[in-house]
């Protein structure tokens, strides 16, 4: 049996506390509140809940009775991992929560295309890949070859300069033999090439970050006094137990339920 050497699940009593801490000390309370149900109702892991966009938890004005994360969105990305669909929970309590968070998305003018768990500010990204816009790099300026004021006037001094005109010369003659390289291939070219078009942009959400969660879950932690180790991944662990038991303690049904490949993984889970 493999040994669970990782963070542990939480307790009914522990998650009572941590969601109300969630309400009275985050700003953005009602989001952190959703994600928080969101991992503990599909099991999900954390990176998987953030790939989630309004569109896969939003269709025809009401809120969809499952979730699916595409594979390069799983642990093992595409060469592994096999796309993972959960069912959500029927508990009004939790779909009320969900349906208000979601709602209050959609009121402050959030597109189907967003993120279910955003960022606080807006990027520029292409429009084509959804990848934002990276400043771009400043060329370095050139420096200009001195002689150290010490060897003005030397045997040394001479040395120098005679080596920087050597330089400069040979940097001119490569120049030169581009610049007729570049002649030679647009003479060979017979159709012009056409400029390339500049893409589209806008600005848009990007999901919260893996590390900024990760970072709020043990700060609330910390605050809770909460025993042992702790993470995200706790919200999955009690997932899998909960769900071993609703199967009639079926491990097969369990491990495909949390998108395990391996058996022992899920005993790791349990353990």
């Amino acid at each position: 049996l493999k040994v669970n050497t990782g963070c542990r699940p939480l307790t009914d009593v522990e998650i009572d506390k941590c969601l109300r801490h969630i309400r009275t000390t985050r700003r953005y309370w009602l989001r952190d509140e959703a994600l928080f149900l969101f991992q503990l109702a599909t099991g999900f892991r954390i990176k998987e809940c953030l790939s989630t966009h309004l569109r896969d938890l939003w269709r025809f004005n009401k809120l969809t009775s499952q979730v699916t994360v595409t594979k390069e969105h799983m642990k093992g990305g595409k060469t592994y991992a096999t796309a993972r669909t959960a069912v959500l929970p029927t508990d009004p309590s939790f779909l009320d929560k969900m349906r208000k968070y979601i709602h209050s998305l959609l009121d402050a003018g959030f597109d189907l295309d967003d993120p279910v768990f955003p960022a606080n500010q807006r990027v520029m990204v292409y429009k084509d890949t959804g990848l934002p816009v990276l400043p771009r790099k400043r060329k370095p300026k050139s420096g200009r070859a001195a002689i150290p004021k010490k060897n003005k006037g030397t045997k040394k001094g001479e040395q120098i300069q005679e080596l920087i005109e050597q330089v400069k010369s040979l940097k001119k003659a490569l120049e030169k033999k581009e610049e007729e390289s570049k002649e030679e291939k647009a003479e060979e070219k017979k159709e012009p090439e056409e400029p390339e078009q500049p893409r589209e942009t806008e600005l848009r959400f990007l999901a919260l970050s893996q590390t900024y969660v990760s970072h709020q879950f043990k700060q609330m932690a910390k605050d809770l006094e909460l025993d042992g180790v702790t993470g995200t991944h706790s919200l999955r662990k009690r997932y899998a137990q909960a769900m071993y038991k609703k199967l009639d303690k079926d491990i097969n049904a369990t491990a495909a339920a949390l998108g395990h490949r391996s058996v022992a993984s899920t005993q790791s889970y349990l353990s």
